[in-house]
């Protein structure tokens, strides 16, 4: 345990605020559900259960400033998946190198440049355990972090 871990070790945790409150209140954007379920599905083909997939609110205003701006939601949002996999390095789909992280090598993030819309933006991908330790996929921008 390190210094700073042990000198918090026995604090009382005062507020907590989970990635399923995060949802509900729309802090975080679930791209598994809604608009971006097919595009979603396509890029996590095969995976039982399928994680929680979700977009972080900078994220998500780029993408909709870029579909305010004449793109398609469908087509950035492939694109942002599609570079996620040339990204991590993985040989399969982008959902198997994001399922086979969660539940075997623990938590990962690695980032990639996209396009969206006028902008290029460098987006962080962020793998991990979610609140009851499902597996789980956050995207977002430096800003969300």
């Amino acid at each position: 345990m390190t210094a700073v871990a042990s000198l918090f070790a026995d604090a009382p945790v005062i507020s907590c605020y989970s990635r399923a409150q995060a949802l509900a209140d729309g802090v975080l954007v679930d791209a598994a559900h809604g608009d971006l379920a097919p595009v979603t599905a396509q890029h996590f083909v095969g995976l039982t259960p399928l994680p929680s997939v979700v977009i972080a609110p900078h994220l998500g205003a780029a993408m909709r400033a870029a579909v305010a701006a004449g793109a398609d939601l469908s087509g950035v949002w492939h694109d942002v998946l599609f570079l996620a996999t040339a990204a991590s390095g993985a040989a399969g789909n982008l959902g198997r190198a994001f399922y086979e992280s969660v539940t075997t090598l623990g938590p990962r993030r690695w980032s990639f440049v996209v396009r969206i819309g006028a902008a290029t933006e460098l987006v962080l991908c962020d793998i991990g355990p979610g609140d009851a330790g499902e597996p789980v996929v956050t995207f977002m921008l430096r800003a969300d972090r």
